[in-house]
């Protein structure tokens, strides 16, 4: 940059909370001038930089700088093109080259720079065979050469005067798809898809020194080529086969692609049968991959990414959502990083309008290599959008109405829940409704003969109950996924005369399953049930003008569950869904249903208590039921409905890996907030009065002592200070309750990930000293002995010792009593 004037034109120009501003030259003394003359600009970093020699190996990061400013420097090296190509090495994919650049060859500037060395000292004289300068249309080809993708040069030089042609701006656009990486050293499997994504995934790989393996769809397994394989997408033992082979001799870690999905045709294109069998392909795939690598036991040295296109509502109504088949996988997605957080890598939803270019491959690899954290990215429109839970919006009125001269069909319609929807609505005027069960039930002529405290007797008595206020309600007894059954179903409501008006999908499948139990007919039988059911449901009314069609969904299928992976995946089919009716032009609702009672959900009231465990109140049946009616009367697309207390829910959420899913809600309790204000604990005085060389000691006993609560531990069953907290039996509810009594007793607040980042008792002491409380820790004794060393270290290590042999109220009361000697009480 020389002496800093064109940097002195540009620097008032820019925000300074957003720019980072690097100055370099060749010169030290250039450098130092200038961070004299730019001191008032604090984003201006300084550092020297000969542009001719390679800049990573003079401490530049590459590929990091968006844009690259060079007022007539580039032509004074040896060679243009190695030159380009180090500019091309610190230019982000997209970036800009700006250049300054004389143009046009002039004598009397030969006879003054001419003097100068540096003039002449250019070697690419097959380019410049007799002089330094070269003309815009040289310009114009070597950036080409060195992975610039557009060049621009002003200004356009007819009819302008010779003076104003001698100078030209140059801007130049680093071509987006050219994504270098130093090898890491790690290997790539790439379950290869036919669009061309894996084969350009793994030509770029490759270049850069990469070991990658692709993987086909094929008939059996077989290796084809050196690294390439087919294996039988439904037969778990090819994975494992091919698992086994391709780890044999591999040291490092692994990165997992997944890219079958891929290969959905939209679903414009799919039939019922086709829907269902591609959505296996997709999901049954996932399913047999991550457990061929839990029995392999390869969780943690590999990443599993899930890559699809078009299958999230990124721009809300306006998505087309063609890749609606391969939506499931995000639900499964969901469950896996919470089960299986060391393998998990994350999901990529890819632009379909892009999907095999090679800008859709740069942007999949620096997910991968330079990812920030996030694991629910999609790309659409050259733009990148990430996953949050966001609080609702003011939602608009439309005025739907329930009427008396309608049909209104319910699925599932003599569950607990659907029953429940069946009183709402016929207290709110309607007189016609279609209930439907999977499962055999009487006609009405049998119900006189049906047993009034049985099950079925009860729904018997709720349906007279209804037929009492007015209301008819017909019972098919009918499989959703059956295309003819509904169909015949359709016809009979069209020979009512009350035109059908409304759907409620509430077609449950429930059942706790973890992945590595998962059986692939479960999960084929409940893709089936509701991802036929409502493809099915549809088509047939797709023609009808309906006011609403909801689909009953849970909390699940947004931020994903333990044990639940078969339920999440079509809920979350259903989330889609309704944008995709939306994008239609057809009405389309879906409600994610939280924790609304054990009846309600159709579980054991064990799985109620568990829900509360963790954060999710139970909502009462009323007010489920108004919020039903605020978004049947508004233009929400999906919304979720529960009580949730953030404060304890995003402990859990986050207990074993930080997320950002959340980071829009709200967490900080008001409990919280006073205790900040109450009067200071005990423990926390005596941490700051004690001495210097006891701070450490009296801490790490303190949460020595609240873990050994938590865990039901006494006497010499005390935890080790050095082993990991959930190697001695906490679980992410009791790591939440630790962190929650530290911060009552310490009065900070701590991060939900506590107990995650700081293993075990030494470390997150350390932590809570250093970082938290900022206390003076001058070096501390060994807090716990090994064997054979001598115990008597001190005052600590006779307590230590002492207190294997008393019970939890004797170290209670011992630590009492050590707070009164330190002048506590």
């Amino acid at each position: 940059a020389g002496t800093g004037s064109t940097t002195g034109y540009i620097l008032p120009h820019l925000p300074p909370l957003q720019t980072e501003y690097v100055f370099t030259d060749l010169g030290t003394s250039f450098v130092s001038k200038a961070k004299e003359k730019f001191r008032d600009y604090p984003f201006v970093r300084y550092q020297t930089l000969d542009i001719e020699v390679d800049p990573v190996a003079q401490g530049f990061e590459s590929h990091q700088y968006d844009v690259i400013i060079a007022a007539n420097v580039l032509h004074a090296t040896t060679s243009i093109k190695e030159t380009l190509s180090h500019v091309r090495k610190l230019l982000a994919p997209g970036g800009q080259l700006v250049l300054l650049e004389a143009t046009t060859r002039q004598r009397w500037v030969d006879l003054w720079i001419g003097m100068l060395e540096g003039w002449w000292r250019f070697t690419d004289t097959e380019l410049r065979s007799d002089h330094p300068l070269l003309s815009k249309e040289q310009w114009q080809q070597m950036l080409s050469e060195t992975g610039f993708a557009e060049v621009v040069t002003l200004p356009e030089t007819d009819g302008l005067p010779e003076v104003m042609t001698m100078q030209t701006v140059i801007i130049a656009q680093a071509d987006r798809t050219t994504v270098e990486s130093p090898s890491s050293g790690k290997g790539w499997l790439l379950f290869g898809d036919k669009q061309g994504v894996a084969q350009k995934l793994a030509t770029q790989l490759r270049s850069v020194g990469e070991a990658c393996t692709l993987v086909w769809p094929g008939e059996k397994y077989q290796q084809i080529a050196p690294e390439e394989f087919t294996i039988n997408p439904n037969q778990i033992a090819d994975y494992s086969r091919l698992l086994a082979k391709v780890t044999a001799n591999q040291q490092t870690s692994i990165e997992i692609l997944h890219l079958w999905s891929l290969d959905t045709p939209v679903i414009e294109q799919l039939s019922v049968e086709t829907l269902l069998t591609f959505s296996k392909k997709a999901s049954g795939t996932v399913l047999f991959l991550v457990q061929a690598l839990l029995k392999a036991g390869c969780t943690s040295q590999s990443r599993l990414w899930l890559v699809t296109c078009d299958a999230e509502p990124v721009q809300g109504i306006k998505s087309s959502i063609s890749g609606l088949a391969q939506s499931p996988v995000w639900g499964m997605g969901r469950v896996i990083s919470l089960e299986y957080p060391d393998l998990w890598g994350g999901m990529v939803d890819l632009d379909p309008q892009n999907l095999s270019t090679d800008e859709s491959v740069a942007n999949l690899l620096a997910e991968i290599w330079d990812g920030d954290g996030e694991d629910h990215v999609a790309f659409r429109d050259e733009q990148r959008y990430v996953t949050r839970l966001m609080p609702s919006d003011q939602l608009e009125s439309v005025g739907i109405k329930v009427h008396g001269d309608a049909t209104y069909l319910i699925t599932a319609g003599l569950d607990y829940f659907g029953l429940k929807l069946g009183q709402w609505m016929v207290d709110r005027g309607a007189r016609n409704l279609v209930m439907i069960t999977p499962q055999g039930f009487p006609l009405p002529a049998q119900w006189t003969d049906i047993p009034p405290q049985s099950e079925e007797g009860k729904k018997i008595e709720t349906i007279q109950s209804l037929e009492k206020k007015g209301a008819k309600v017909i019972v098919f007894s009918a499989d959703i996924t059956d295309q003819a059954q509904m169909s015949d179903i359709l016809e009979q409501i069209n020979q009512l005369e009350k035109p059908l008006k409304g759907i409620i999908h509430g077609a449950s499948v429930g059942g706790e399953c973890s992945i590595e139990k998962m059986e692939p007919q479960l999960l084929e039988f409940v893709l089936g049930l509701k991802i036929v059911g409502t493809w099915i449901l549809h088509q047939l009314t797709k023609n009808i003008e309906l006011d609403f069609f909801v689909c009953c969904s849970s909390v699940g299928s947004i931020w994903g569950s333990q044990d639940q992976v078969h339920d999440h995946a079509i809920n979350h089919f259903l989330d889609t869904f309704s944008y995709y009716r939306r994008y239609l032009g057809l009405p389309g609702l879906t409600i994610n249903w939280g924790n609304i009672g054990a009846e309600a959900m159709g579980v054991a009231p064990s799985y109620v208590e568990s829900l509360e465990r963790i954060g999710l109140e139970e909502l009462q049946l009323e007010q489920a039921l108004s919020a039903f009616e605020v978004l049947l009367n508004s233009n929400a697309v999906q919304t979720l409905i529960a009580r949730v207390n953030w404060g304890i829910f995003k402990q859990v959420y986050q207990g074993q890996k930080s997320r950002q899913f959340l980071v829009e809600i709200e967490s900080k309790s008001e409990e919280f907030k006073e205790l900040l204000s109450a009067e200071q604990p005990e423990i926390l005085k005596q941490l700051q009065i004690a001495p210097e060389s006891e701070r450490m000691g009296l801490l790490i006993a303190y949460i020595q002592y609240e873990v050994s609560k938590l865990l039901g531990l006494q006497g010499s069953k005390r935890p080790s200070i050095e082993q990991g907290f959930f190697e001695i039996g906490m679980d992410s509810l009791m790591a939440i309750e630790l962190k929650n009594n530290l911060e009552a007793n310490l009065l900070v607040p701590l991060p939900d990930t506590l107990t995650f980042e700081f293993s075990n008792i030494v470390s997150l002491g350390e932590y809570i000293a250093k970082k938290i409380l900022d206390l003076e820790i001058v070096g501390h004794a060994q807090l716990e002995p090994k064997k054979n060393e001598d115990k008597n270290d001190g005052k600590y290590q006779e307590v230590s010792a002492n207190l294997k042999e008393l019970s939890e109220q004797e170290i209670e009361d011992l630590i009492n009593q050590e707070l009164e000697d330190l002048g506590a009480i």
